[in-house]
């Protein structure tokens, strides 16, 4: 499918004013008011798929990527005025969407089409079978009065939503140390931090700040006190806001006939039910629980000791502390010297040649327009030349921008309309996150964790790019919830690698590569701390499930606190208000689980490239043209049997999180 190199002109969206953002969207919201006319003006007798399912799907194709790039821009514009005015704009959209959808008369034009029990095969099969399953879960078939609730409550969670992540993407908070404070940190860190009139040094919540900080900080009030400030992200209004969104969500879910929130969400998943999630949780926690024991047991030993104190006690704002310690003492591996290794611009340059090599693609620099000084363009070619799409990268934290790493679609890929000969639509998205800048003669430079996340995202922007599907709503990552990660997850696996990582690694004074000897060392300490870290995850997914399967009104604050006492056995922070700050449950929720379970998928997709050839382009193609290409043009479990010619099971997985020992069975996975 042929698709249209762009120009600075199709970029003029990175400085559009809350003037024209509110223009834009209130032209998608009459243009979509006006396509759904059309559509239900048609007579039963008339309808086609083009004329009704595939008109649904392509409503918003003339404006959709202007309200991609509105979102965009809500979270990464430098401007408050733009971004404020893009939350405002958003959140009239979300509720104009609401009313406009939920319209019986719509509801009849499927059910119309659905009559003529016309043959679908493939993708369009997919997308009718799809948006049955979306007008049922909607609530058409209920009286009208249950469904004016379910709209109502609808448009308040979307605005309660993007209230909370706002509240967290602007929150401002720091402590202020003395030079004396930064014991156990980095020379390079401090000489990066800003500091106050009086020479003091203000280390803040932004993650470069706040995460070495809080594994490497020697003072132990100074960790507790940024910790908590940490915890608090979000402050009191969010938890009024999440405590009335699960209200709202839980009445939405019981007025649909689920006993919960989790259920309705879990029914389009691969999950499919509450009892398959926590089944794979139990079966998880029993092979991470004593493990994670002892990874606490020796962190509080350790305490104790440097402390000369046995009767000290493990706190939560000693676990990351000790960890590095540990890891540091253990394996002679320093992320703060391994960091010196990996400047970003090598890191980039190896991690555009290796995903060019696997996927057969070519990066170009671009030189489009930009909403910040720092965003850096690209093309995305094949080998032989034919445009694929653009991608920006926003590398660098700064005051109001989003504050953890993302992919996000500038423009979807899809073909433009029903015509065979019908060009696709060229995609672009953003790659997000919050690296150290460059300071003064030292250029940024990433930890290897940091490595790891940046191959994920740009996995998802691999994903988002190299699509083929011919719809919108099944392209890149449009997928199940409990998928999208997996393919982006298996692209993690390749920092791990030694090869890869001698390739990638140049230090910053020397522009030596890391010694065999430490790259021996990082590898052997991949799964140190392991079972806490799984137990970290199953303890987040279990909050965020926790959550939406309770039926009466709860405290989150509360139940965050029981439960961590509960599987940590540790006390939490006093004053914590951590679910303010828990991001993932406004578009994740129900679904926090998918990070684990998607793992399980990605450990058995990389298990064939370890077989096969780590950086073979013939399997990189397989893998690009049966999982990433085709969305969710098809089940995904069928897209995963096809690549591993087998049903997938959770052997690698276990195996490469070192808990191989520690399973009692290796059945496959569920599909």
């Amino acid at each position: 499918m042929n698709r249209k190199a762009y120009t600075s002109e199709d970029f003029a969206w990175v400085n559009w004013t809350p003037e024209i953002i509110k223009q834009k969207i209130n032209e998608a919201i009459e243009a979509k008011k006006v396509c759904y006319a059309v559509i239900k003006a048609i007579a039963p007798s008339e309808r086609t798929f083009t004329n009704t399912v595939f008109a649904i799907e392509s409503s918003e194709y003339e404006h959709i990527d202007a309200i991609a790039q509105v979102e965009f821009l809500m979270h990464v514009s430098p401007l408050a005025e733009v971004r404020d005015t893009a939350q405002e704009m958003v959140d009239v959209l979300q509720k104009a969407i609401v009313d406009i959808e939920y319209d019986p008369d719509m509801y009849r034009a499927m059910q119309e089409y659905a009559a003529k029990d016309d043959l679908l095969v493939g993708a369009d099969k997919e997308l009718f079978d799809d948006m049955m399953r979306t007008y049922k879960r909607m609530g058409f078939v209920l009286e009208p009065e249950k469904q004016q609730t379910l709209k109502d409550n609808l448009k308040e969670i979307a605005e309660l939503a993007t209230g909370f992540e706002k509240a967290i993407a602007d929150h401002q908070d720091h402590i202020v140390v003395r030079k004396e404070e930064l014991r156990g940190l980095p020379e390079a860190y401090i000489n990066g931090l800003k500091q106050d009139e009086e020479g003091n040094y203000i280390v803040t919540l932004a993650y470069p700040d706040y995460i070495p900080f809080s594994e490497r900080c020697d003072s132990a009030p100074r960790r507790k006190e940024l910790i908590d400030k940490f915890n608090r992200r979000g402050g009191p209004a969010n938890i009024e806001r999440l405590k009335r969104i699960l209200e709202l969500r839980t009445e939405n879910a019981m007025v649909l006939g689920y006993p919960n929130h989790a259920a309705f969400k879990l029914e389009d998943r691969m999950a499919k039910t509450v009892e398959m999630v926590t089944e794979f949780y139990k079966d998880l926690q029993k092979i991470v629980t004593n493990p994670a024991k002892l990874d606490l047991q020796l962190l509080a030993e350790m305490k104790k000791k440097e402390l000369g104190d046995s009767s000290a006690r493990l706190a939560y704002y000693d676990i990351g502390y000790y960890i590095q310690r540990d890891k540091m003492q253990g394996y002679a591996v320093d992320d703060e010297v391994t960091r010196e290794y990996f400047p970003l611009e090598r890191v980039l340059d190896t991690m555009f040649d290796l995903y060019a090599s696997v996927l057969g693609l070519q990066f170009v620099r671009e030189n489009f327009p930009a909403w910040h000084e720092s965003v850096l363009w690209y093309r995305v070619d094949n080998a032989n030349g034919s445009l694929v799409g653009y991608f920006s990268l926003d590398l660098f934290p700064r005051e109001g921008k989003y504050g953890h790493a993302m992919m996000h679609p500038h423009v979807q890929g899809r073909r433009a309309s029903r015509e065979l000969d019908a060009p696709y639509v060229t995609p672009t998205c953003g790659v997000v996150a919050n690296f150290n800048p460059s300071s003064g003669t030292t250029p940024s430079l990433l930890s290897h964790n940091e490595v790891q996340t940046l191959f994920h995202e740009f996995g998802h922007a691999m994903h988002s790019l190299v699509t083929t599907a011919v719809h919108m709503s099944q392209a890149g990552t449009n997928t199940a919830r409990d998928f999208v990660e997996a393919p982006s997850q298996m692209f993690e696996y390749w920092v791990w690698e030694r090869e890869i990582l001698k390739k990638m690694s140049k230090h910053y004074v020397t522009s030596e590569p890391l010694p065999d000897e430490l790259i021996d060392r990082m590898i052997r300490s991949k799964n140190h701390a392991q079972g806490y870290s799984i137990l970290r995850q199953l303890f987040l997914g279990s909050l965020d499930m926790t959550f939406h399967t309770a039926t009466e009104p709860i405290d989150p604050v509360a139940v965050y606190a029981d439960l961590y006492k509960q599987m940590f056995e540790l006390e939490p922070a006093q004053d914590q208000l951590w679910p303010a700050g828990f991001g993932h449950l406004m578009h994740y929720d129900a679904g926090y689980y998918g990070y684990l379970w998607s793992e399980v998928y990605a450990a058995d997709m990389f298990a064939r490239f370890r077989t096969e050839g780590v950086m073979s382009p013939t399997i990189g193609m397989e893998y690009r043209k049966k999982i990433l290409e085709v969305g969710s043009s098809r089940d995904e479990m069928e897209s995963v049997k096809d690549f591993l010619g087998r049903m997938p099971n959770h052997k690698a997985f276990l195996a490469d999180m070192g808990l191989a020992s520690h399973d009692e069975k290796g059945g496959e996975a569920s599909e």
